[in-house]
């Protein structure tokens, strides 16, 4: 029996030699002869074995990759694709310490592109400074300044269009096609207002930039346009064709006006902070709001990561109102100092709406907001960070205004009317809606004020003999929403002749409201870099993603080598999981098409894909 075995021992030895072969069936590692491993994904032993592997992108460096394409689209800090930010109605301006300008003709975006002191998204393309500081750009000198202007302007006909400029002292204008990589020179001027014909053939939103700078006295920047489709005279832009990009920036919006209930705007600068607020001194953020009586209208959105259910804590002095995702969570707008508790509310992975307003009446020596999260998967205890915050404007809760701060004397004995038209956004959907007035005399009592709204009965602002003592007054009301439309007028009376007579200095109407330009593109795609895979591909197995707040349309292609996906066509995956019907290729490259409401940014988180590959050392 021994002899047999040894036998047969020297007879498969034999058949085995010099070579042991390859291709015999295993079923665990360690069950091959030397120099072979178990296939696993075959179930043979071989000394080249393949390998289930899954490549993955996650983060912000995975997706933003030479040969990456966004159109409309960004890499987010966080590490997700999403679209590209706007705050719509509204245009960039940024402060730069020094007169960078000097000679329009001469001078390049390189040239006024310096280091930046404070940015505000100002409601319009007209900016008048005046004799003082410019308003929320960070900047303390009233003269030798620059403020940078960037933004959008929809330009949404075909055909030739006129522009005018009047910058003072002196400043100029750039403009981009879309789709086009660099700008070229608009206009140039020096205070003497400039006047250019420019061709449009695509029509859409043009990038636009420029600078204005002050050399001593008054600093303006007023940019109109002259359309095809209308009459032919130079008209402001209006706020609905603006919008600025703010993806690179943190924090929030707040929006200054100088008397409570949001009523005479004033300015706007975007504080990179939490929502946690504590103002004081002469000009609180440098809005040109003053000491006395004011409101601030705080917006942003804020960034989830992990799903759940969050309790905020928003406390004030003095009262607040605050929305969410357009849904108001806390109503204590007022002269004292308030304290919300809001219940817990579900918020999904993405970006939501915080809007918050704030109200301070002369009675108060500061103020303060704090937005803080009470409980929650994050941040519990805690404002939400600043770098979770960025200055996007939802549609929900917005505001248009109107005013005028000219002074007019009250005829002795008499009356006079003021008319204000209030241009409302697109889609309104009205929320609250207020009027403001200022007024002095000598006799307050002889002072009667009122409001005559574009429907509706007229409204006692003040009533005759109302009022007490001299000199200046104002008073704001809340009108009711069924009054709502654009012409108003004010009428400021004297009830008494006695050669005493006072003036009317300002007139405001503003509404709270929903609608306007959409702060997201409608549709945006993304297209990675080519991504080598590291192992000779034999078979791929399922793509999966994850989006957030929507869906998308995601496609592959593949090839064997970089220079080669070019020429590939796309290949559309149905499912998240589904196994992609392309030819296997040591290379591959996805994109991903998203379509949005305008209001949500549907965004990928990660995207994966199984594969099965050789070439990895043992």
């Amino acid at each position: 029996m021994r002899l047999w075995v040894l036998a047969g021992l020297t007879l498969a030895i034999g058949c085995y030699d010099p070579t042991v072969p390859a291709g015999v069936p295993c079923s665990e590692p360690g069950a091959c002869p030397t120099g072979q491993e178990c296939d696993m994904n075959l179930g043979i032993c071989t000394t080249d074995p393949t390998f289930a592997r899954t490549f993955r992108d996650d983060s912000a460096a995975d997706f933003d990759q030479p040969g990456a394409m966004l159109r409309d689209a960004i890499v987010e800090p966080n590490g997700a694709v999403g679209p590209v930010a706007y705050t719509t109605g509204r245009i960039r301006l940024s402060g730069v310490s020094g007169n960078l300008v000097g000679t329009p003709a001469n001078a390049t975006w390189a040239d006024v592109d310096g280091t930046r002191t404070g940015t505000s998204l100002w409601r319009q393309l007209a900016v008048d400074y005046g004799l003082l500081a410019p308003t929320g750009l960070g900047l303390q000198a009233t003269d030798d300044v620059t403020a940078l202007v960037e933004g959008e302007i929809e330009l949404e006909v075909a055909g030739t269009w006129r522009f005018q400029l009047q910058a003072n002292d002196a400043g100029f204008v750039e403009i981009a096609a879309p789709g086009a990589a660099d700008y070229t020179r608009l206009l140039n001027d020096v205070n003497t207002g400039s006047i250019v014909t420019y061709e449009v053939t695509t029509p859409g939103w043009y990038r636009i930039r420029g600078a204005f700078a002050d050399s001593s006295m008054y600093m303006s920047f007023d940019l109109q346009y002259d359309p095809p489709n209308q009459p032919g005279a130079f008209l402001p832009i209006p706020v609905d064709r603006l919008r600025a990009r703010v993806d690179d920036l943190t924090g929030f919006l707040v929006d200054g006006f100088d008397s409570e209930n949001n009523v005479l705007y004033q300015g706007s600068t975007v504080i990179d902070s939490p929502m946690d607020l504590t103002t004081s001194g002469t000009n609180p953020y440098g809005i040109g709001i003053g000491t006395l009586t004011w409101a601030l209208h705080t917006s942003a959105q804020f960034l989830i990561e992990t799903e759940g259910d969050y309790a905020f804590t928003i406390s004030s002095h003095q009262g607040h109102r605050v929305w969410l995702d357009g849904t108001k969570v806390a109503d204590a707008y007022g002269p004292t100092d308030a304290t919300t508790n809001t219940p817990a509310i579900h918020l999904t992975p993405g970006w939501h709406d915080l809007v918050a307003d704030l109200e301070k009446e002369n009675t108060a020596t500061d103020s303060h907001l704090s937005v803080v999260v009470a409980s929650g998967p994050m941040w519990a205890g805690q404002a939400i960070p600043a770098d979770h915050l960025r200055p996007v404007l939802g549609r929900a809760v917005r505001w248009a205004e109107t005013h005028s701060t000219a002074t007019t004397v009250i005829t002795d004995g008499s009356s006079i009317t003021r008319s204000l038209t209030l241009t409302q956004p697109v889609n309104v959907k009205p929320m609250i809606l207020s009027a403001g007035y200022t007024f002095t005399h000598p006799v307050r009592s002889q002072v009667g004020i009122t409001l005559t709204p574009p429907v509706g009965s007229a409204i006692t602002m003040v009533a005759p003999g109302s009022l007490t003592g001299a000199g200046g007054y104002d008073g704001t009301t809340v009108v009711p929403l069924g009054d709502l439309g654009p012409t108003w007028t004010l009428r400021a009376s004297d009830s008494t002749v006695d050669a005493m007579t006072g003036s009317l200095q300002m007139f405001a109407v503003t509404l709270v409201c929903g609608g306007g330009t959409a702060p997201f593109p409608s549709t945006y795609r993304y297209e990675s870099a080519v991504k080598n895979l590291g192992l000779t591909v034999v078979a791929l197995g399922a793509l999966r993603w994850q989006t957030r707040q929507g869906d998308a349309k995601v496609q592959i292609r593949s090839c064997q080598d970089q220079a080669a996906c070019a020429s590939q066509p796309w290949v559309d995956v149905p499912a998240s999981g589904d196994v992609p019907n392309i030819p296997v290729g040591d290379y591959i490259q996805y994109a991903v098409d998203f379509t949005s409401d305008g209001d949500t940014p549907t965004a990928l988180d990660w995207i994966e894909l199984d594969f099965t590959g050789r070439g990895l050392k043992i």
